[in-house]
């Protein structure tokens, strides 16, 4: 039997639907459940009667199987080929102002000039390009090593 210092019970009405209760007993944990106090509620572990039974399975009997369902087909939508044009270059062009923000951010504003993706961008530009991002490179840090592709001969001085 247990003590009333490991055992607590409380039922809360919030409606006359429903009522909270909030029990903990020996050697379980707390349990919180909302029931609706219209319907009984077989507990577990108890045997059903047939009467029970069928009683809870009443409830089941008006509604529809899946086989008597009707079907609902969405309609397929589609994509005119202009508008799948107008999407791509649309992203085909976000992603080059993208590269050509971040390599002018890099000839700008970058603390240093040995920057691996930027040198990269820098390398792989049309030649004028190049030409003046290096000049820009070379104002900025002159009196230090040349990065990638503004290299002279040597590898190492400004061309």
């Amino acid at each position: 039997m247990a003590s009333a210092s490991n055992f607590f019970s409380l039922a809360l009405s919030f409606s006359s639907a429903f009522t909270l209760r909030v029990s903990t007993r020996p050697c379980r944990d707390t349990s919180l459940c909302i029931v609706d106090a219209s319907i009984e509620m077989p507990r577990l572990r108890q045997k059903l009667t047939d009467e029970k039974r069928n009683a809870a399975l009443a409830s089941f009997a008006n509604q529809i199987g899946i086989d008597q369902a009707p079907a609902v087909i969405a309609e397929k939508k589609t994509m005119s080929a202009w508008k799948g044009l107008q999407i791509f270059f649309a992203t085909l062009l976000l992603l080059i102002v993208g590269v050509l923000g971040f390599w002018l951010g890099y000839l700008t504003t970058s603390p240093i000039q040995f920057q691996s993706p930027a040198m990269d961008i820098n390398d792989m530009i049309p030649a004028p390009l190049n030409r003046w991002g290096c000049d820009q490179l070379k104002r900025r840090f002159g009196e230090d090593r040349a990065p990638f592709k503004c290299t002279a001969a040597d590898h190492m001085s400004w061309k």
